[in-house]
């Protein structure tokens, strides 16, 4: 049975993706413009996952990549124009069904799967590089995190590398979103709508938990994850978001 806590998530998300799944996914710089969200998928591929590639001499044209929390598939397309095969995975039924439709005309093949926010629907050992962006900064919980990573290590091939960005500081957020650490639910609903302000993103499963760096190690080896590195992001202010590389871990 799934945990009330992954219902909610699904719920929170499918609302989500009903309303505007393009705001929900890139809301600071959505503008109305599908071609341009898209457009904008591949400038941060070429400047997130490129490097990597090429720094681990990764030969992407005969391996599969898992783009973890794919929504409608920004990082899909460009996943699936460098890898062998690409499954995107998203816990909402709704953003997967807006990515089959917005990718339906996508040259490359794209397997996108509906994920039930405990166990990605990928067999263990399926993947060869798994990416996930903007997507562990809305786990409501450190625990949730570990859960995620854990995952990850079961789904990667044993010589599989993952590039996992992650929230490591609050200090971004307008002080509106951060109601919902201090208040408790359904309470915060409503004072977001009595204050003009968006419902969707105060709930837990959009402002979701930062983990400060000293913590990744910790949870990255209870998953049975090596890093290899630890990568600043410039696609959003300094030390808010950085990326973790890793590997399976050797005897795990």
């Amino acid at each position: 049975m799934k945990s009330d806590l992954a219902l909610r998530i699904k719920e929170s998300w499918n609302k989500r993706a009903q309303k505007d799944p393009f705001y929900y996914i890139e809301t600071e710089n959505w503008d109305g413009d599908i071609d341009r969200f898209f457009v904008l998928g591949e400038q941060r591929a070429k400047i997130l996952i490129d490097p990597m590639l090429s720094q681990l001499a990764i030969n992407a044209a005969d391996k599969t990549a898992l783009d973890l929390g794919c929504g409608v598939g920004r990082f899909s397309r460009p996943l699936s124009d460098r890898f062998a095969s690409e499954i995107g995975v998203d816990v909402s039924d709704e953003m997967i069904r807006r990515a089959k439709e917005v990718n339906r005309t996508w040259p490359k093949p794209i397997e996108f799967r509906v994920g039930d926010g405990l166990v990605l629907p990928v067999d263990k050992g399926a993947v060869d590089f798994a990416f996930s962006y903007e997507v562990f900064q809305h786990f409501p919980s450190v625990q949730s995190v570990l859960d995620g990573f854990k995952e990850i290590r079961r789904v990667l091939h044993s010589n599989g590398y993952g590039l996992i960005h992650w929230k490591t500081s609050d200090l971004s957020r307008p002080l509106w979103r951060n109601l919902g650490t201090r208040i408790p639910q359904p309470l915060t609903g409503w004072l977001a709508q009595l204050a003009g302000k968006d419902p969707l993103m105060i709930d837990p499963a959009f402002r979701g938990t930062a983990v400060s760096e000293e913590a990744i190690p910790g949870i990255c080896s209870e998953a049975g994850l090596s890093i290899v590195g630890v990568l600043g992001d410039t696609t959003h202010a300094p030390g808010t978001r950085a990326f973790v590389i890793v590997q399976p871990s050797n005897g795990n």
